[in-house]
């Protein structure tokens, strides 16, 4: 059962982009899995990723999918920490 992508962006007024997320659809069983929550390092703590949450919450019910959140694993904390730049 392949499902069908939905991507959620924040950028600032500049246009730069400060949170993404997305939500994997299956329309035959009208259900969606909200996940791939990432936040820039210079905009956390700003509640981007519940704005983000709620606004996919809105719009796939409104497509009437029913929701599937990923509950958060240790993996998940892992990848979310800052990668290094690298050297110039």
């Amino acid at each position: 059962m392949a499902g069908d992508y939905r991507y959620f962006i924040v950028r600032t007024e500049d246009g730069r982009l400060a949170a993404a997320s997305s939500a994997e659809i299956y329309r035959e069983d009208e259900n969606v899995e909200m996940t791939d929550f990432a936040v820039h390092q210079a905009f956390r703590g700003k509640n981007l990723s519940g704005l983000l949450l709620s606004r996919m919450d809105e719009e796939m019910r409104a497509a009437g999918m029913r929701i599937r959140i990923s509950a958060p694993s240790r993996y998940a904390r892992i990848r979310a920490l800052p990668i290094p730049e690298p050297p110039p």
